[in-house]
């Protein structure tokens, strides 16, 4: 049994997304992708406004949360510099333990500052976070703020940072 139907009403030609501007066959979306990005985020299916998929800061963010994940992410690393060292402990004993949190925050705080992965040798490929002051040498009422501060972190290769807690490298 033959069909005399020998394809869609309309003429399939070359068409640009309208989500992401790629050349497709399609007469909207180069893909399911593009159009569920293009109907969640920009015409705001679920909301009907697209502003409610903007944060503050311009940048697109999830339907029912309130800001960006970069936005909260900077709101919750600026909580947790107001509060003291001992805030972080988790009732640990050993040293090494009790600022594996603090370390932790360090690290993320350099990401959120945008500071370039480089040590000071020049070397790129594996390089640590370090505490030019080492964080036992701080009180435990003193800020996480000023134990991870500008001043206080700075990216190191494992040679550097093992010379630097040996004294052998100053800076």
């Amino acid at each position: 049994m033959t069909s005399n139907h020998s394809g869609p009403p309309f003429k399939r030609g070359i068409m640009n997304c309208i989500n992401c501007g790629k050349t497709t066959g399609n007469p909207k979306f180069c893909s399911r992708s593009c159009s569920a990005t293009f109907n969640n985020y920009v015409i705001g299916a679920r909301h009907g406004k697209p502003e409610n998929y903007i944060c503050k800061c311009g940048a697109r963010k999830d339907n029912k949360a309130k800001q960006c994940r970069l936005c909260n992410r900077k709101k919750s690393a600026d909580k947790a510099c107001k509060r003291p060292i001992k805030y972080f402990a988790n009732n640990r004993s050993h040293p090494v333990y009790r600022h594996s949190v603090l370390r932790k925050w360090a690290k993320r705080l350099m990401d959120l500052r945008g500071i370039e992965k480089k040590c000071r040798c020049g070397y790129k490929l594996h390089v640590e976070c370090c505490h030019v002051k080492p964080i036992t040498s701080f009180d435990l009422d003193t800020l996480m703020g000023e134990v991870n501060s500008k001043d206080n972190l700075i990216y190191l290769c494992r040679n550097c940072h093992w010379e630097l807690d040996h004294d052998y490298l100053k800076l």
